[in-house]
């Protein structure tokens, strides 16, 4: 009689733990994809990165990841390269900022996508040494930002598709590392006013 109690107090307590760490998971992936918050922010560190954001693309155009001094990066060595990145919502605005080296101080630019068309980009400028464009430099990287309102027109299936460039890279024989991507997206925070429509409409759109 006892061992049958202490049995079915072990099943409760299985129960329990089981249930609670369902609704745990459950609870994180709503979060993450809710984000009542408003922002989001999304990086490539290169020594790892968020499921959000691609690897850099093509191949042939980059070197292989590296790593010195305990900094991990990657360098472009022909112009253009390409990253995507997933968003689980909609958002209003994304700041790409980037951490980097161009001893050539060449042209580097972002740009993101116009969905619409094959080879339509709207580009940042993160660095000119023609136009003396501001940039934070530390311990030998420069980091530089672009700011991107997020319109219609580009984004496809919660798909933003973004292009570094910087034109004669390689006829100049110049190479830029990148350390660090980070894009942070925002949009209106949830509210207690706002909650219960955007909640009938999460619940629509899922």
């Amino acid at each position: 009689m006892k061992n049958n109690r202490l049995l079915e107090k072990s099943i409760k307590i299985i129960r329990f733990v089981f249930v609670f760490s369902v609704l745990s998971v459950i609870s994180w992936l709503f979060y993450k994809d809710f984000v009542p918050s408003g922002v989001l922010e999304i990086k490539n560190t290169f020594k790892s990165k968020s499921v959000l954001i691609s690897a850099l693309y093509p191949e042939n155009r980059l070197r292989k990841i590296e790593e010195q001094g305990g900094i991990y990066f990657q360098t472009m060595r022909i112009d253009p390269i390409y990253f995507d990145l997933t968003i689980p919502r909609f958002f209003k605005t994304a700041k790409v900022i980037i951490k980097y080296q161009n001893p050539s101080r060449n042209l580097f630019q972002i740009g993101l996508k116009n969905v619409d068309s094959d080879w339509d980009f709207l580009f940042k400028t993160l660095e000119d040494k023609e136009k003396g464009i501001a940039l934070i430099e530390k311990d030998g990287w420069r980091t530089a930002e672009a700011d991107f309102e997020l319109q219609s027109w580009l984004i496809k299936d919660r798909e933003l598709y973004f292009i570094l460039s910087s034109p004669l890279l390689y006829d100049k024989q110049a190479e830029i590392k990148i350390s660090e991507i980070k894009i942070i997206l925002e949009k209106e925070p949830w509210t207690a006013e706002n909650f219960l429509p955007r909640f009938k409409n999460y619940l629509k759109n899922n």
